[in-house]
């Protein structure tokens, strides 16, 4: 087998993006329900989902071993896990791109 046939079969296998999508549209739905329901506890589910997510998406990946240092994968998740709203659309349109193009 050549480098192509194994970059190809490790994309084939790889987790479908549109299963990390499906899990971030179903956090910002919940978090829209419980904010009109009742903002107190939506602080309490904004970790929760931040933490969902890392657990999910997070787990999935590969990191680079050059930058799998314990320092940058830490600062990542807690990035991930703080400012989620923003920080999974950008790094699922990466993925996107990084896997499709």
């Amino acid at each position: 087998m050549n480098v192509g046939d194994y970059l190809a079969n490790k994309v084939r296998n790889a987790e479908p993006v549109t299963k990390f999508f499906l899990a971030y549209l179903l956090a910002l739905f919940a978090m829209a329900a419980m904010v009109n329901m009742s903002p107190g506890l939506a602080v309490l589910l904004y970790f929760i989902c931040g933490f969902a997510l890392n657990r999910y998406i997070l787990s999935k990946m590969r990191w680079h071993v050059m930058h799998s240092s314990l320092s940058n994968v830490a600062m990542a998740k807690l990035s991930a896990l703080l400012l989620w709203p923003v920080v999974y659309p950008i790094l699922l349109v990466q993925l996107l791109i990084a896997r499709h193009f």
